[in-house]
């Protein structure tokens, strides 16, 4: 079950600990407190997408908190950020400081991606470093 129609969520960071407190907190539910699973996953340009509605067929395995982040370590792990579609403040851009990889879990708009089905996703991104 949703919890209401305007979600934000925007997380980024480099540490596979918080990647997992990130995911754990977009799965979690201000409805029942009950977490809430994925029912497929996709990858396109945006990154690798799950979705909180069928896409496709149902998952082999129960996309619970465990699976998806060992299906976004992979992922990120495989995936440079030049690879996907970066924001502005996403990209590998000039600074007076440095940038390095690192990752972002987020929602769209009113908590979707392109459609209601696409609950989160998980891309690889630059982090910025001041002096």
């Amino acid at each position: 079950m949703f919890d209401f129609d305007n979600r934000v969520f925007r997380v980024n960071g480099s540490n596979m600990e918080n990647l997992k407190k990130a995911l754990e907190l977009v799965m979690s539910s201000e409805y029942d407190g009950q977490p809430k699973q994925p029912e497929s996953v996709s990858k396109n340009e945006k990154g690798l997408i799950f979705h909180w509605h069928e896409k496709g067929g149902p998952p082999i395995v129960p996309l619970t908190l465990d699976v998806v982040f060992e299906m976004a370590k992979a992922y990120l792990s495989e995936t440079k950020p030049n690879s996907v579609e970066l924001g502005e403040w996403e990209s590998n851009l000039d600074h007076d400081g440095h940038n390095a990889p690192g990752w972002i879990v987020y929602t769209g708009d009113w908590g979707q991606l392109e459609s209601h089905s696409e609950g989160f996703a998980v891309k690889p991104v630059y982090l910025w470093y001041g002096k």
